[in-house]
């Protein structure tokens, strides 16, 4: 699935199930119009924000009024996450294929020395890198735990 497929189908979620608060606490659907639409797959696609507002076909002022826009912020970071997941997903699925091939070098008495302290590195710093993620996420769920409580 690429952007344009993504922002079509978020901005489809968006239309028929995405809701949020109106004034009073109301709940009322979030729809993005389409300039709004477009400026979101342009900010996906391009380095900066006066490239997807020209490519969006608007102004800068509307680009930066849309980005202060709490409902276009939550379809955007929504966006990104969604983008960001499917990235991972996709790291996931080779990266069985990238340790065997540092496994293969470490343990190659053939190769260079230097490669395989360099790869013996790389295994220990991914290994040491991922406890500390375990890690940070247990307390970041022991935290959501005592806001939870206190809510």
């Amino acid at each position: 699935m690429g952007i344009k497929d993504s922002v079509s189908a978020f901005s489809f979620y968006v239309q028929n199930v995405g809701t949020k608060k109106a004034k009073g606490g109301n709940v009322m659907v979030a729809e993005l119009n389409i300039r709004q639409d477009r400026f979101l797959k342009a900010l996906l696609e391009t380095p900066s924000v006066a490239k997807a507002c020209e490519l969006a076909g608007i102004n800068k002022k509307t680009g930066y009024k849309y980005l202060k826009d709490e409902y276009f912020m939550t379809a955007y970071r929504e966006l990104r996450r969604e983008l960001m997941q499917q990235a991972t997903a996709k790291l996931q699925k080779i990266s069985q294929e990238a340790v065997e091939v540092l496994r293969e070098i470490m343990n190659d008495n053939e190769t260079t020395p230097s490669s395989r302290v360099q790869s013996a590195k790389a295994v220990l710093e991914i290994s040491y890198r991922s406890i500390e993620l375990e890690d940070i996420q247990e307390q970041i769920d022991e935290l959501n735990k005592i806001v939870a409580m206190k809510e």
